[in-house]
């Protein structure tokens, strides 16, 4: 049981549904659920290069609230020179990826946390992971990534999101990708050290 399941805005697991209580209508473009490959359950989504799931948001979503964002990925062809969006927001707001080896999130403003080389390899599953939370500063302006559990990177970035474009799950110049259970969680920053990740995100 999820206890947070209310906050849950996006949910992909085993098909093209959004499975949270949103319930949002979403938009592939060269990417589709495939039983070949997952971590979880019987399918993931396999992104193409070049390919996208779009799926809107209002324009108040993260605007200054705490957010996680969550999933199991997969690179199977990795490039290292190459960028691979795990979350992207069309406008203004965090993008989040793989860019040579070390995860980052980035915004307008510029890059707002990265790792150290991370070693990461093809074909091995990696929970990835980025909250955003009130650290003492009275708003909610603190960035941090995890990779399976462990916080990798760490940020400040105190700018208000306009959010008013469409977030997106799209591959980038480094190609194709899987990403299973898929969760974003708007208003809880569900993790604020390190942790197990979950084997599934559950959506009740």
């Amino acid at each position: 049981v999820d206890p947070y399941a209310s906050s849950v805005v996006l949910l992909l697991q085993d098909s093209e549904n959004d499975d949270s209580q949103a319930g949002q209508t979403i938009t592939y473009t060269n990417a589709s659920f495939t039983n070949s490959l997952s971590k979880v359950g019987d399918y993931s989504l396999y992104v193409e290069d070049g390919g996208s799931a779009v799926y809107p948001q209002s324009d108040t979503l993260f605007a200054d609230r705490d957010f996680t964002v969550e999933a199991w990925v997969l690179l199977p062809n990795y490039d290292t020179t190459g960028r691979y969006f795990f979350f992207h927001h069309q406008g203004n707001g965090p993008r989040f990826m793989v860019n040579g080896q070390r995860l980052r999130v980035t915004a307008a403003g510029g890059v707002i946390a990265v790792s150290q080389d991370l070693s990461l390899s093809p074909n091995v599953w990696y929970h990835v992971a980025l909250t955003r939370r009130d650290n003492g500063s009275g708003q909610s302006d603190y960035y941090e990534i995890f990779l399976d559990g462990v916080s990798v990177a760490t940020g400040t970035y105190g700018a208000v999101f306009s959010f008013n474009e469409d977030y997106s799950t799209p591959a980038d110049t480094g190609g194709e990708f899987y990403i299973d259970q898929l969760r974003v969680t708007d208003g809880v920053a569900r993790y604020t050290g390190n942790f197990t990740p979950p084997a599934k995100a559950d959506s009740t």
